[in-house]
């Protein structure tokens, strides 16, 4: 069975529910309640930083928080998928959003080796950066559309 997903920007005038909120802790690794407000709080209703969500009926199943500095490139701040419905598509689904509804050219995004094989699967091509102050490899992703 296919779900049928509908994505959208979030809005100040939204309710940061606590499907959204739980999502999002999911791409920042044990974040205080108040550094996700500030992550919402910093979303822009016209430009970027953007928050858009993933939903099915109404209830939020994937988050991703895009960054631009220009109407070519974008970079994946956060991106995250409700663990129950992983594999399924979902996160793909916000990728090709990026191409085909928001006209991006490039995307990137800068992850741990927990979610190279998500981006690789994506099309992105990956490479070695750095490690963090907590000794944990980073890589950069790169996707040209």
């Amino acid at each position: 069975m296919t779900l049928h997903i509908d994505i959208s920007r979030f809005l100040p005038s939204d309710v940061a529910s606590k499907e959204v909120m739980a999502l999002l802790a999911e791409s920042v690794g044990n974040p205080t309640d108040s550094e996700l407000e500030k992550l919402v709080a910093t979303c822009n209703p016209a430009d970027y930083p953007a928050l858009w969500i993933a939903s099915v009926f109404h209830r939020p199943i994937g988050v991703m928080r895009l960054d631009s500095q220009n109407r070519s490139n974008c970079t994946i701040t956060h991106i995250a998928v409700d663990a129950n419905l992983r594999g399924r598509g979902i996160g793909r689904k916000l990728i090709e959003f990026i191409r085909d509804d928001l006209d991006f050219r490039q995307v990137e995004a800068e992850t741990d080796s927990d979610a190279i094989g998500f981006y690789q699967a994506c099309g992105f091509k990956v490479e070695s950066i750095q490690q963090n102050s907590y000794s944990i490899q980073r890589y950069k992703c790169t996707f040209r559309f």
